[in-house]
């Protein structure tokens, strides 16, 4: 596809914020119209609500690394640009490309890349400070970035996209090809959302867990009057026993992080089976810290890992003959 032909496709006018903007099911907001939501931002309760005008847009748990993200974003493309001269990589000023699907259903993406006026690929930047992140080169993206590639890709009919991203102040390169399945199930799901929204049908909460969701509760009944409410057993039980876990998974973490500092001594970086688990740092009053390493492995895995069979450092006793 030609560089020209693409830009005539994308709609100029709409702007993030905008009222049209904010009633269109975007690539940012795609994976919180799934259930549960694969968003960190947004749960599909929040979107909601947020779309139907009962909430404001201002409710972001996660703003200020939005922010950070967008003032970063220039000098990671150029930073791609950098490392690729042989692209030209160009903005693409703040059009929208629409699904065929339906017309509130869109996105833009933050670069296009062309090579002699043939468009190469897109570009998404990335600055995170979040895991999810798998080895460069590939798709390994986190689930809510892949939707956003994917519905960019559906909208604006290229095919490929280059991710760079800024992992805990790291470059990484990642490669996701256009998967037509995924893409339809995101659509169709965007879809759902959008009949739903039209139709005034208020979700239940599907999500509870997802902090956006308890956001989006708190703003919805934002008065205390002075009255009190019968809660039925299982709502109370629920909560009386979430809480009695926390306090316990909160002294079990502690006996843990007590007994690693003792294995570490005066050493910054712990590690098992190679991988980095937690270091020690000290600040400027001599008070020592411990921390988890931004890395560390699932405990889940490290222990299948580190199983007799799988383990090379694991020593077997020998019985006596």
């Amino acid at each position: 596809m030609r560089y020209r032909t693409l830009l005539r496709k994308g709609i100029k006018g709409i702007t993030p914020g905008d009222e049209t903007h904010n009633r269109m099911v975007t690539a940012s907001k795609i994976s919180a119209t799934a259930i549960p939501s694969r968003s960190p931002y947004e749960s599909y309760f929040s979107l909601w609500h947020k779309m139907a005008g009962t909430l404001p847009w201002g409710i972001d748990s996660e703003a200020d690394q939005l922010v950070m993200g967008n003032m970063q974003e220039p000098i990671i493309a150029d930073w791609f640009a950098y490392k690729h001269p042989e692209f030209n990589v160009r903005d693409p000023k703040s059009r929208v490309w629409i699904a065929p699907e339906h017309s509130l259903i869109g996105a833009t993406p933050d670069r296009i890349i062309e090579q002699g006026g043939d468009v190469v690929a897109l570009l998404e930047i990335k600055h995170s400070r979040s895991d999810g992140w798998g080895k460069p080169g590939t798709e390994e993206i986190p689930d809510h970035y892949y939707d956003q590639v994917q519905l960019q890709m559906h909208c604006t009919g290229v095919h490929k996209t280059y991710v760079q991203a800024l992992v805990y102040g790291t470059p990484k390169e990642y490669v996701v090809q256009y998967a037509p399945e995924h893409a339809e199930s995101l659509i169709n799901g965007a879809l759902s959302f959008l009949e739903a929204l039209a139709a005034g049908e208020q979700p239940d909460i599907t999500d509870p867990e997802h902090l956006a969701t308890y956001d989006a509760v708190r703003a919805l009944h934002d008065n205390v009057e002075d009255k009190q409410v019968e809660l039925p057993a299982n709502i109370a039980v629920a909560y009386l026993g979430a809480c009695e876990h926390l306090e316990t998974a909160k002294k079990e973490q502690a006996a843990a992080k007590t007994i690693l500092l003792d294995a570490m001594g005066d050493s910054a970086l712990a590690t098992c089976a190679g991988h980095l688990i937690a270091k020690r740092s000290q600040n400027k009053n001599g008070v020592i810290s411990l921390n988890n390493h931004k890395s560390r492995p699932k405990a889940a895995a490290l222990r299948e890992e580190t199983k007799p069979k799988n383990n090379p450092f694991h020593v077997v006793e020998q019985k006596a003959a």
